[in-house]
């Protein structure tokens, strides 16, 4: 509720005021500094956590199924750019890829880039009352109005979480 009153509220001023206001809807981003907020920075830090020793080999998921949108948070940022200097004020933009992943296959990218085996279990801790099974945008809105595609794969993404979460255990060893 709290969103979409400060949409409307954003697109109230647009009008009003002639503020220049773009609203946005934000999507999974995911990037090297968030810490552990979203399943793909767990299962990193899992694994990178494993590797140093400091967490027995096993990977600890919830649902695998539900596919989900996720977005770089560099083409995220530079969306919101494009956005604040291109789109005209007064819309609403998805800034999302676009593409759904199924978590399964996250886990699966994790496991293939580990340094050591590890076993892949399901923790009921880790599962939810309720699973969408797809969350995914349209950015078709963002993209005309910008020409932005993202451009930082999904393959990327894990080889540098992984290589964010190693240099934290490294750090943390000494």
């Amino acid at each position: 509720m709290s969103k979409v009153a400060t949409e409307l509220t954003g697109l109230q001023y647009a009008v009003n005021y002639g503020l220049h206001i773009v609203v946005t809807r934000s999507f999974n981003h995911v990037g090297p500094h968030q810490g552990d907020r979203t399943s793909i920075q767990t299962f990193c830090q899992q694994m990178a956590a494993i590797e140093a020793g400091q967490q027995e080999p096993i990977i600890r998921v919830g649902n695998l199924e539900p596919q989900r949108d996720f977005t770089h948070t560099r083409d995220a940022v530079r969306a919101l750019w494009l956005l604040l200097d291109r789109a005209p004020p007064g819309e609403v933009y998805n800034v999302c890829s676009g593409v759904p992943v199924r978590i399964g296959d996250i886990v699966e990218m994790v496991q293939v880039r580990g340094r050591v085996p590890v076993e892949i279990r399901t923790d009921p801790e880790r599962l939810r009352p309720t699973d969408e099974p797809l969350l995914v945008g349209d950015n078709s809105k963002l993209r005309n109005a910008t020409g932005w595609l993202p451009e930082i794969t999904m393959a990327e993404t894990v080889d540098e979480l992984l290589a964010a979460w190693r240099a934290r255990y490294r750090g943390k060893d000494g």
